[in-house]
């Protein structure tokens, strides 16, 4: 059946042959071998876990042996104290009495001391209901009393030493274990010292170490003669009962100290241990269920079954794998060569595929190896260049070209293949015609799918054109700007004829009220107008004149001063104040004085005309992130519209807010912002949240150089 499912796995072309048979036999014979280590270590991690729990238990049964044997000592000891009192003093019965009481109170393990007649009398005790009563001797010593000073006897049931006393009213587990002490008085007369021990006491030392024992675990206290004296676990048997006649004491030799097992009892399969007492005869014995050793073992041996189970698993696994392996092998040889057919059938599809892109690209295209030497090139190479490829495939520049130009067609190529990716530059080179061009020469390393580099990608574009156009446009940008500061020049001188004749006017026709408002008319239109010229021209030189700023380092605060108090008439004109916040540190930047100033007088200025009479005007300086200086002005007027905000710095935009006459022609933001383009700095409009526009004003941060503190003014 095995043979019949492998043949349908089986590749059909391939027989179930000799090597699929080794291999499945050398798998099989791995797993054989897995089995058999595992059985083995099963089997000597079940011996361990069985030594190590019986001489878990010869402690506790050596323990529990020793805190019995101090126990019961002790009581014996106090027996023999009582023994040598009465022995000198034997009719003082009321000393018996308090020695008695002080006993009980040291050795709480003791209920009760008495002492009895040798015809079962109670003479003394520390239980008033015993006194005077008969007490069965038979049933404190059932072999009787004979010479022994110290005898044991068995667990007696009942609270009480005389027995109608305690008849049918205690609990069938509660009892104790009597101590008998024979005190000979004279050589007529002797008593017997009773003393009752509480099983208890015993029971709770011995329930506390059960708790660290783990579970089913159970002790058991007995005479030499199986008469058994406490017990404590699970499924023990009666307290009165004895051991003597059960195989788990017959299994128990002579020895002082043993264990045994795995022995089955009447509740199953246990490992056990017994530890004796040196002088007195008591036997302590710990029981467990083999079940608790077994479960320990298998919770041992988890995480190795697991182990072996995954083991045997991967066997299986990498046996049917070599198993198929062995009879796929020249189904996959076949297969093989049929794929490096096809793949050599898609390079050379893929290659000529290329080849066709290259050849059909207009730009001049190359590769190179990684010594330079030329592995392909396009049409338009060969045209570029004026060579034929079969003159430079295999070769290098320096090969076929003046070594000059061969130098600046291999610029930058070792540091390309050393570091990769690409490179793009500008390069004058000389063409095979004697003409020479402008070319935008772009080269790329090619890697392999591994990251190794094969070689170069070069390719080059004529930007001759281009930069031709370019010098045009930059040409007619500086014809236009020189027209316009010509016509600006030209129309000053006019425009100074219209000032001064208007203002002569006004002076001569002073008693003419008609005539003074038209000659004021014509000088303010003239006003107008040369500062329309003015603006024209400053904006015509920003171009030409960035290179000739001045930048020294000032502190701004200043120079904002300055212009604050040069415009003090205009403010006191419309009752505006201006509120200067510009710190006590110094702002320290690189400025053209003339040209910030300008800057701050412009915007200042837009405020004062935007701002209704009695309202105020808010400049803020201050360092910003450590590396700039942010200053601001602030006014309370109508503000610029959302649209609007970067169109007022555009040459001849005015805010819809100026529709009134109050604004200009809407060169004074333009010129502004290519002043602070100028200082590396930028200036930028927002509207406050509470009404009236901000302008924010940021220049770079200098070096700081000391300055005296600015006066605030208000």
């Amino acid at each position: 059946m095995l043979r019949t499912w492998l043949q349908t796995l089986r590749p059909k072309c391939l027989p179930l042959g000799l090597a699929s048979r080794r291999v499945l036999a050398s798998g099989l014979a791995l797993t054989l071998v897995v089995l058999a280590s595992a059985m083995a270590l099963m089997w000597r991690e079940l011996g361990y876990a069985q030594q190590r729990k019986l001489q878990q238990l010869e402690m506790l049964a050596s323990v529990m042996e020793f805190h019995a044997s101090q126990v019961f000592d002790s009581g014996l000891l106090a027996l023999d104290n009582l023994a040598a009192s009465l022995t000198q003093d034997p009719l003082s019965l009321e000393a018996m009495e308090a020695k008695q009481t002080y006993y009980l109170q040291s050795l709480p393990f003791l209920r009760s001391l008495a002492l009895v007649s040798m015809q079962g009398q109670v003479l003394v005790s520390s239980t008033p209901n015993d006194r005077g009563g008969a007490v069965d001797l038979n049933r404190l010593a059932p072999s009787g009393v004979t010479g022994k000073q110290v005898m044991i006897g068995p667990w007696i049931q009942g609270r009480a030493l005389v027995a109608e006393a305690s008849a049918g009213r205690t609990p069938t587990h509660l009892g104790f274990i009597p101590l008998i002490r024979r005190v000979q008085l004279d050589a007529e007369r002797s008593v017997l010292l009773v003393a009752q021990l509480n099983p208890d006491a015993l029971a709770t030392y011995q329930q506390q170490l059960l708790e660290v024992s783990g579970p089913g675990t159970r002790v058991m206290l007995t005479l030499s003669d199986g008469s058994l004296l406490s017990q404590v676990g699970l499924h023990t048997p009666p307290a009165d009962s004895s051991l003597r006649s059960r195989a788990l004491f017959l299994s128990i030799p002579s020895e002082h100290r043993g264990s045994y097992g795995p022995l089955q009892n009447v509740d199953g399969y246990v490992l056990g241990a017994w530890h004796g007492s040196a002088n007195l005869p008591l036997v302590t014995i710990v029981e467990q269920p083999y079940a608790t050793t077994q479960q320990e073992w298998l919770a041992a041996l988890r995480g190795p079954l697991i182990f072996m189970s995954l083991a045997l698993v991967l066997i299986g696994l990498m046996t049917f794998s070599a198993w198929r392996n062995a009879l796929a092998r020249e189904v996959a040889q076949h297969e093989r060569n049929e794929i490096i057919q096809d793949t050599a059938r898609r390079e050379q599809e893929q290659l000529a595929l290329t080849s066709q892109l290259l050849e059909s690209n207009p730009l001049p295209i190359c590769m190179t190896d990684m010594h330079g030497r030329f592995l392909t090139v396009n049409d338009a190479w060969e045209q570029f260049m004026g060579l034929p490829r079969e003159r430079v495939l295999g070769l290098r520049n320096s090969e076929f070209l003046p070594a000059q130009e061969a130098k600046a067609y291999d610029s930058h190529n070792e540091a390309l293949l050393l570091s990769g990716g690409q490179v793009r530059y500008e390069e004058r080179l000389c063409r095979p015609d004697g003409s020479v061009c402008d070319v935008q020469v772009t080269k790329v390393r090619l890697e392999s799918r591994q990251g190794q580099p094969l070689g170069l990608l070069i390719v080059k574009m004529d930007i001759t054109a281009f930069l031709a156009a370019r010098d045009l446009a930059e040409q007619a940008s500086r014809a236009k700007s020189e027209f316009v500061a010509n016509i600006s020049h030209e129309l000053r001188t006019p425009l100074q004829s219209i000032l001064g004749f208007s203002e002569l006017g006004m002076l001569r026709a002073r008693q003419h009220d008609k005539l003074v408002d038209m000659f004021g008319d014509i000088h303010a239109a003239g006003e107008r107008m040369l500062a329309l010229v003015n603006d024209l021209l400053d904006l015509s030189k920003m171009d030409t004149l960035i290179g000739a700023f001045q930048f020294e380092r000032h502190d701004v605060r200043p120079l904002v001063l300055e212009v604050a108090s040069e415009l003090g008439p205009q403010l006191e004109q419309k009752r505006l104040v201006l509120e200067l916040q510009l710190g006590s540190d110094p702002l320290i930047a690189k400025v053209d004085r003339t040209r910030f100033a300008q800057v701050v007088r412009n915007v200042l200025i837009n405020a004062v005309k935007f701002s209704s009479e009695g309202r105020s005007i808010n400049i803020t300086a201050a360092l910003e992130d450590t590396s700039r200086i942010h200053l601001t002005v602030r006014d309370q007027g109508p503000g610029i519209p959302l649209a609007e905000l970067e169109a007022v710095f555009q040459a001849f935009v005015q805010s819809s807010q100026t529709s009134d006459g109050s604004g200009g022609i809407g060169l004074g933001l333009a010129i502004c912002q290519k002043i602070m383009v100028s200082h590396g700095g930028s200036i930028y409009a927002a509207n406050a949240p509470e009404g009236g526009a901000i302008f924010h004003i940021i220049l770079p941060i200098a070096e700081f150089t000391h300055f005296e503190p600015a006066t605030t003014v208000s």
